[in-house]
């Protein structure tokens, strides 16, 4: 298994910018072999406390659609943060996206204040 750890450097709540930088560093990662390409947390949204709950995205979320397209069309699973919203509670959390086009979800369960 070839792994990509992926460096970003996110806008604060500029999700279609931070997105781009996904799509482009998940090529790259895919160009070189990967099988497994992880982003920092929050990398889709940046770390925006504040609206996080406006930011907020949810297990079947639209905007991780080309996310889903890339983990298949590459072969790769992408693990990318983002505020996630499940039931009532937010949380940070990261997307696992498998190449089967099957999503997984994991939240931190400890928040420091």
């Amino acid at each position: 298994m070839i792994l990509a750890a992926a460096q970003t450097k996110p806008k604060r709540g500029d999700i279609g910018s931070n997105l781009l930088d996904h799509y482009r560093l998940i090529a790259l990662a895919a160009e070189k072999g990967a099988n497994l390409i992880v982003f920092p947390e929050l990398s889709i949204t940046g770390y925006e406390r504040e609206n996080a709950a406006e930011l907020a995205f949810t297990k079947d979320d639209y905007r991780i659609d080309h996310l889903k397209e890339l983990a298949v069309d590459h072969n790769i699973t992408i693990v990318a943060g983002a505020p996630i919203q499940n039931e009532s509670e937010l949380y940070i959390g990261e997307f696992i996206i498998f190449p089967d086009n099957s999503v997984s979800i994991y939240t931190k369960q400890f928040l420091h204040e």
